[in-house]
Parts: structure tokens; C-alpha cells; sequence
């Protein structure tokens, strides 16, 4: 992992996201880009009004790198971290999508969905779409949360064919040094016996293919069970104190996703630790 992008608004929330990034470059030898997307610039107008909307967007401009200088100086004056800022123009969404392809980002760690004000709602509102199109991993963290050093990793996962997919949530791990449990759910509604017994036997398979792919990481496996796949997840994080949850995200058609949400993207909305989402 050598570059961290962190998405911005500069509210409490998006501060959070930040920390984290700060943490995981201490330990993971990254640098930081703070990226600000502004979505406020008008655009051209009648020949009277151009000069006012010039000056308009400059002061908004200028504003943003104001705020881009402090946070990169208030990093750098206690961390030795590489930090660069950049400003993109446009939308949230896809001026966050471009500035990971344009920076070569390996990661974007960015907040979830806050309720302390509109400003926040809007930006955070935004992580579960950028989860379902970013073409890089997305580190979700949720607006409650503190910062405690990272000791177990959950992937939940549908088959043994995935573990390949699983190496950006390997590196998080390593980057903390922390356990890696990888979890398997049958649905209690769905399966019968025998298919209980096709998914242990699955689930072994997967375990002996996890530790030929990652032989250097602590990772262990388990098999979930329940009615309802995201309760069920929520109990076993905490029955079992995670610190981080990763999942894929897989492609969906359109009328799957007119008609529902992913998991990974309610888990983003839900979860009350960080969600890795890895793309497919």
C-alpha cells in the first residue's frame, strides 16, 4: 500500500476518516492525498455576471485550499508523512472516482453516513455509491467511531473461488498485524441439512486455500448461521470484538439494483466498525 486518498467536506466526520488514514500510513510506510472535491462552482454566465461568478468561485476555491493547507500542516506537524491536497471540481462522487484514477490511489478511506448536520449528510451520503463503482478498495468509517488500535479482521466471503479476490483486506491486516477471520453464512431458511453440510465441507476448502494464498498472516475460519445474513454479522462483530469488517462487492444488473441495495453498501450504512469494500 503506498497511497492513501482521503475525501474531504473538512466536517468532524470527514476528520474521522482522516485520523484513520494517518494511523494506517504511520504503519503502512503510505503517503496521504487529501482530495476536496468542489461541487459549488457555477458555472458560465451572461456576459454581465461572469466577472461576479469568477470571483464567486475563486473565493470558494481559495477557501478550499485554505482548509486543504491546514489539515495537511495540522498531519504534518506531528507525523513524518508524506501529505499532498488536490482539488477537483464537479460532482462528489465522480470528482472523488477521478481523483483515485488520476492519484493511482491503493486505498480511499472516507466517512459514512453522519446525522450531526445537512453538510455531513450530503458527503457521507455519497460513500455507498462510491463504494459501488470505485474501481479501488473503499474504507468506510462510521461517524461514532474512536480510534482503538485494530487486533481482528472479519472477510465475509460466498466461496472458496473469492479468496483470491481478499488481498487488500491481507494488507490492512498486516499494516496493524492484526487476526484475519474469514466468515461463511448459511441461510437458515434456504438450507438443508445437507447443504449445511455442503458449506462445512466448502468452508474447509476455503480455509486450506487461505493458507496457501497468505501464508504469513493468523487467519481462521467460521461458519454463520442465522435468518437474516446483516443481523446475524452485527452479532458475531461483536460477540467477538472486530475492529474491521471487509467485504466484495460484486457487479450487479440494473434491475437487481433498482430493486435493491448490496449488502456491502447497507453494511456501509449500518456497520458501527470501518468496512473495507473490495471491489470485484
Amino acid at each position: 500500500m503506498k497511497k492513501i486518498l482521503v475525501p474531504t467536506d473538512f466536517s468532524p466526520n470527514s476528520l474521522r476518516a482522516a485520523d484513520y488514514a494517518v494511523q494506517l500510513a504511520r504503519h503502512s510506510h503510505a503517503s496521504i492525498c487529501l482530495v476536496h472535491t468542489c461541487n459549488e462552482i457555477l458555472e458560465n454566465a451572461f456576459a454581465g455576471q461572469q466577472a461576479m461568478i469568477n470571483e464567486y468561485n475563486e473565493s470558494i476555491l481559495n477557501k478550499a485550499r485554505q482548509e486543504l493547507s491546514n489539515l495537511q500542516n495540522s498531519i504534518q506537524d506531528t507525523e513524518q508523512l508524506t501529505v499532498t491536497t488536490h482539488i477537483f471540481e464537479g460532482a462528489i462522487r465522480p470528482g472523488i472516482e477521478k481523483a483515485a484514477r488520476d492519484l493511482e490511489a491503493d486505498l480511499v478511506i472516507m466517512s459514512t453516513l453522519g446525522h450531526a448536520g445537512l453538510r455531513e449528510w450530503i458527503f457521507g451520503s455519497h460513500t455507498a455509491g462510491i463504494i459501488s463503482h470505485s474501481e479501488v478498495p473503499v474504507l468506510a468509517i462510521p461517524l461514532e467511531y474512536e480510534w482503538s488500535w485494530p487486533k481482528k479482521l472479519l472477510i465475509t466471503i460466498r466461496d472458496k473461488e473469492e479468496a483470491g479476490l481478499l488481498r487488500p483486506a491481507f494488507k490492512l491486516a498486516a499494516a496493524f498485524d492484526a487476526e484475519v477471520e474469514v466468515a461463511f453464512f448459511s441461510d437458515e431458511d434456504e438450507r438443508t441439512a445437507i447443504g449445511f453440510m455442503e458449506d462445512a465441507r466448502e468452508l474447509n476448502r476455503l480455509e486450506e486455500e487461505l493458507h496457501r494464498l497468505y501464508p504469513a498472516a493468523h487467519v481462521t475460519t467460521a461458519h454463520l448461521s442465522g435468518h437474516r445474513f446483516l443481523e446475524t454479522l452485527q452479532e458475531h462483530i461483536e460477540k467477538q470484538s472486530i475492529d474491521i469488517l471487509a467485504m466484495i462487492t460484486h457487479p450487479r444488473t440494473l434491475v437487481a439494483s433498482l430493486f435493491n441495495r448490496s449488502l456491502t453498501r447497507q453494511m456501509a450504512y449500518q456497520s458501527k466498525v470501518p468496512l473495507l469494500a473490495i471491489p470485484v
